[in-house]
């Protein structure tokens, strides 16, 4: 990717939800003079933030209530998990030295834990809930595997729940 467009990618995980649908339109409009389809809603917010299409396809195919990424982006729980709890996620994960590949199945993984954990202590689970609860997804992940974030061994865990799949 280009460093100008890289720019503009990494500006857009702190516009306004106002800023973001003028995005879309322009983006909308400028695919269109080319002959393409413009994006859905939910294929711009996933684009932005692959968090909340990771929580949206785990919380299906669990066969929990779940939400398209759009309507999780537009939940209050989303304005502080994107301002207080994605940062925090986001460098647990590049501290692990994954592949983008390897943080998207240890998101999909953890996520999976949270759900688990969240439903031991009897707690109905949704996308919003666990927007607000995504700041275990760390210790979540350590209690599941002690240690094994901080020897930086984390993706032996990912190979090999890759390799059951």
């Amino acid at each position: 990717m280009n460093p100008e467009l890289q720019q503009i990618v990494d500006s857009l995980p702190h516009l306004t939800k106002r800023d973001l649908l003028q995005v879309h339109k322009a983006v909308g409009a400028l695919m269109s003079l080319n002959g393409h389809a413009t994006p859905t809603k939910d294929e711009v917010v996933s684009s932005i933030d692959p968090m909340l299409l990771t929580i949206s396809k785990v919380l299906q195919s669990r066969g929990l209530e779940f939400s398209s990424p759009y309507m999780l982006s537009r939940s209050n729980a989303y304005n502080k998990f994107r301002v207080e709890h994605a940062p925090a996620i986001s460098k647990f994960f590049e501290a692990q030295g994954l592949s983008h590949t390897e943080q998207a199945l240890l998101l999909d993984m953890g996520i999976r834990l949270l759900i688990d954990r969240l439903q031991a202590r009897d707690m109905s689970v949704s996308g919003r809930t666990i927007l607000w609860y995504m700041h275990q997804l760390p210790s979540t992940i350590d209690q599941a595997f002690p240690g094994y974030a901080e020897a930086g061994i984390l993706h032996k865990v990912i190979q090999r729940k890759s390799n059951d799949r």
